[in-house]
């Protein structure tokens, strides 16, 4: 642009210094003359961007689950009689949605048009703002640029899916895994019978006055009983990752949060589902409970907290099934929910990592802790994502 406005002025001045250089200077005033006329009619054409140039765009559907696909239409049309050599379509989201090309460079010619078709598949849950985030039309000189946003804007709510693996969670018979088992505790006031220590048995169950009357170790087997209440708490702190890696991390927690919540609606259990500020964002489940209502809540949950959620946990009262996701795990988040074991909260904790943010000896040593102080510990890796293919046109 800089260049062809320094060719352009040095073209006028030169035409000028031939026009005064010479006797009646015909050449020199006619070149000067067109070059003003040039000058004026690429500035028109300028000018006169928003009036000719429409942008119409469209999405099939604004709701879908994730790995769910949905069609994107936009059309740009030249309404005017004036050619622009050089048009450049920004998108929005370019990293998160596969468009193929989040950049077009296309000229439009008199009352012609560019037409694209996208079919998007999105990797992860949340609220994606889509189309065009901002039209620069150059006049064909190359000396004036006008840059158009549009006003219309364009969303799709993905929301999160419960795939083969979180459904495994949910399944009985031999298939029992966390999520089905957690929410039925153990009583830890009605004793049903001692046995004998095994590696796999919390120190907390360890019978310890009987255990030095034998001289060996004895645990208590405590009666099972299900609880009223099950609360499910989010992490929402900002991860210290890229875009896509954070994004990653995120849709994978709300994923298996999905879940839970899912099974809570569909099931007889009741449950808090609490995210971000101690303040703020708590949602109750109930049993028959709207589905679409409570994924549209997931798909919208945010991230980006300064707090952990200690100053969540540290309100928590009463004897309550708690279950964690998260993803960041230090020493002050151990004590708080180390605390919570000691004030009989049975706690289930599921920590994400990833390549990207990997689970370190530090939270090993945490995690470790935590469980043999009663805590049930589920580590949830990431495997590396392929490359996602381009979008179809």
């Amino acid at each position: 642009m800089i260049q062809s406005r320094l060719l352009y002025a040095f073209s006028l001045i030169f035409s000028l210094l031939l026009a005064l250089g010479y006797g009646d200077g015909s050449l020199g005033f006619t070149l000067c003359y067109s070059l003003l006329l040039l000058f004026l009619l690429a500035l028109a054409t300028i000018l006169l961007v928003p009036a000719s140039i429409a942008v119409d765009q469209s999405l099939e559907q604004n709701v879908i689950f994730k790995g769910e696909t949905v069609t994107y239409t936009l059309h740009i049309k030249n309404r005017g009689w004036f050619f622009y050599p050089r048009v450049m379509c920004q998108l929005k989201n370019g990293e998160l949605a596969a468009y193929g090309e989040s950049q077009l460079f296309f000229p439009l010619l008199p009352r012609g048009k560019l037409q694209r078709e996208y079919h998007l598949t999105f990797p992860y849950r949340g609220v994606y703002d889509l189309g065009v985030e901002k039209l620069v039309v150059v006049d064909f000189l190359g000396l004036f640029r006008k840059t158009i946003r549009p006003r219309a804007a364009l969303s799709v709510k993905v929301y999160p899916k419960s795939d083969e693996n979180f459904l495994l969670m949910l399944q009985g018979g031999p298939q029992k895994t966390a999520m089905f088992t957690d929410p039925f505790q153990e009583d830890y006031s009605s004793v049903a019978d001692v046995r004998k220590y095994v590696t796999s048995d919390s120190l907390r169950k360890v019978h310890w006055k009987l255990s030095a009357k034998r001289g060996e170790l004895m645990v208590k087997n405590f009666n099972a009983y299900e609880p009223d209440r099950l609360i499910l708490l989010l992490d929402t702190r900002a991860l210290p990752l890229s875009p896509m890696d954070a994004a990653a991390l995120e849709d994978a927690m709300v994923g298996y949060l999905a879940a839970a919540a899912d099974y809570c609606v569909r099931g007889s259990l009741s449950a808090d589902l609490i995210y971000g500020r101690k303040d703020g964002n708590q949602f109750t489940l109930n049993p028959g409970d709207d589905a679409a209502q409570v994924f549209e809540l997931l798909a919208a949950i945010p991230f980006g907290e300064k707090e952990s959620v200690v100053p969540v946990v540290s309100e928590i009262s009463g004897p309550y099934n708690l279950i964690v996701f998260l993803a960041l795990l230090d020493q002050e988040v151990h004590d708080a929910l180390k605390e919570l074991i000691s004030f009989d909260h049975n706690l289930t904790l599921y920590v994400f990592s990833s390549p990207a943010l990997p689970l370190t000896e530090e939270k090993e040593y945490l995690l470790e802790s935590l469980k043999a102080y009663g805590a049930k510990v589920h580590p949830v890796v990431l495997e590396p994502e392929e490359e996602m293919p381009p979008a179809s046109l």
